[in-house]
């Protein structure tokens, strides 16, 4: 019981670690976007065609740059969710066996089902 305890404190402590680092990622991937667009828009006003003014590239910079900030916090999942489902499935196998790929198929049909009805739905919206 005490190994559990110690594995699920470890793994927060290691999680929170990585959404930090990868926080710390997306913020300085927002400010390095928003400094090189003001740079070029600063270096090369002439040769713009006044398509945009300069209040539409800050909001479409500022905006990017949240787009940025939010990646880094995401990235992390797009990491973890592979290794968590390969764990996953490895547990249940070593724990049940074979039997497990009843409950899985089960599991893929529902969601299967579930985005057809999701579709359906937006149809009708």
């Amino acid at each position: 019981m005490v190994g559990i305890v110690l594995i699920t404190l470890g793994k927060a402590i290691m999680q929170s670690h990585l959404y930090y680092h990868f926080a710390v990622f997306g913020f300085n991937l927002s400010n390095t976007l928003s400094l090189l667009i003001y740079e070029k828009s600063l270096k090369y006003p002439a040769l713009c065609e006044k398509k945009y003014s300069v209040s539409q590239i800050i909001n479409y910079s500022q905006v990017d740059a949240q787009r940025m900030t939010n990646m880094g916090s995401q990235l992390t999942s797009v990491l973890y969710t592979p290794l968590q489902i390969i764990l996953g499935i490895w547990l249940m196998y070593s724990y049940i066996g074979v039997s497990f790929a009843a409950g899985m198929m089960v599991m893929v049909l529902m969601i299967i089902f579930t985005f057809f009805i999701a579709k359906q739905i937006s149809k009708v919206n």
